[in-house]
């Protein structure tokens, strides 16, 4: 796998990655250790907070993304702990229609429109 890009429930500069669900730690394990990158996205929220189960410490991370609501001196303690890659700050979206309905119905939509392109791009 080349890149990996995974969400966490809580991030911090001593405890890393963590997750409330000791399975799904481990399924994320298991994705750090077999891409060649690890992305992380993770909204202001997610920083300074502590779950359960230990997925990873930062120093295996490249990139982290956030959003530009994340204070100036968690984000500087987070790069010290060890993201080679640096950080990248995302602007939030203006809202549009807000649930999971929304969610599906766009990747309902991607799916019907991509798959005839994809396979008449497999017969051409």
């Amino acid at each position: 796998m080349d890149v990996a890009v995974i969400g966490t429930n809580g991030i911090t500069a001593t405890h890393g990655l963590t997750t409330p669900d000791l399975g799904e730690a481990a399924v994320k394990r298991a994705l750090i250790a077999a891409a060649r990158r690890t992305v992380v996205l993770a909204d202001h929220t997610k920083f300074g907070r502590e779950d359960f189960a230990h997925v990873c410490d930062l120093d295996v991370i490249d990139t982290v993304i956030s959003d530009v609501q994340l204070a100036d001196e968690m984000a500087e303690e987070i790069e010290e702990a060890g993201p080679r890659g640096g950080r990248a700050w995302a602007r939030p979206s203006p809202p549009t229609r807000v649930g999971t309905a929304h969610a599906r119905g766009a990747a309902r939509d991607w799916a019907t429109h991509s798959r005839p392109r994809a396979a008449a791009a497999r017969r051409g």
